[in-house]
C-alpha cells in the first residue's frame, strides 16, 4: 500500500462499464440493455461531479452525453468513450485518497453511444415516454410536436448537422 509507504496517491480514475462483446455490438448504439432501459437512458443525464488537476469539474445532466470524451487509455482496438459517472469526490474519503489532485469514475461505451444518445435526448426520446407504435410512428409523432415539415430536417436538426448520427438516429 502506497501510504503505509509514506507516499500519497496523485490521481485516481477507476472505470467500468456493461459493453456487449464486439461482435454482438450490432445495433446503432452498440449496447445491450442487461437492465431497465429507462435506467440506462435516465443515468445518461445525471449530474457528475470529478476532481481534474485539483479543480473540481461539475456536469450538469443536460450536458453529460456532450461530455465524453475518447477512452484510448487501454483496448484502443476497441474504439471506447468515457463517460463521468456521478459523484466521484465522495471517493476521496472512503478511499482515504484526500492528497489525490484527480478522482474520476466513469462509464465507458462505445464510440457513438453518447453523440448518438444524445441526438434521442435532442429528439425528446428521453423524456416521458413519447408513445406507442413503430420507430417511424415515434419519429413522425416527435417531428411534428416540435414542427418540424420533414423527418430529415428534424433529425439533422436533432443531430447537430451531423448527418452519419441523423443516419442512424432514423
Amino acid at each position: 500500500d502506497v501510504q503505509s509507504r509514506g507516499g500519497e496517491i496523485a490521481s485516481f480514475s477507476s472505470v467500468c462499464g456493461g459493453l456487449p462483446a464486439p461482435e454482438a455490438a450490432n445495433n446503432p448504439l452498440m449496447y445491450k440493455f442487461s437492465w431497465s432501459p429507462m435506467g440506462v437512458l435516465r443515468a445518461c443525464q445525471n449530474d457528475a461531479i470529478y476532481m481534474r488537476e485539483g479543480g473540481v469539474v461539475n456536469v450538469e445532466g443536460k450536458d453529460l452525453l456532450s461530455s465524453a470524451r475518447p477512452f484510448n487509455n487501454a483496448w484502443p482496438s476497441l474504439h471506447l468513450e468515457v463517460l463521468p459517472n456521478r459523484d466521484s469526490l465522495v471517493y476521496a474519503d472512503k478511499y482515504g485518497i484526500q492528497s489525490a489532485n484527480s478522482i474520476f469514475r466513469g462509464t465507458l461505451r462505445y464510440h457513438g453511444f453518447s453523440s448518438l444518445l444524445h441526438v434521442f435526448k435532442n429528439m425528446g426520446l428521453l423524456e416521458q415516454a413519447p408513445g406507442r407504435g413503430t420507430w417511424g410512428g415515434v419519429l413522425k409523432a416527435l417531428q411534428e410536436k416540435q414542427r418540424f415539415r420533414d423527418q430529415r430536417s428534424y433529425l439533422m436538426s436533432c443531430s447537430g448537422g451531423d448527418k452519419a448520427t441523423a443516419n442512424k438516429a432514423a
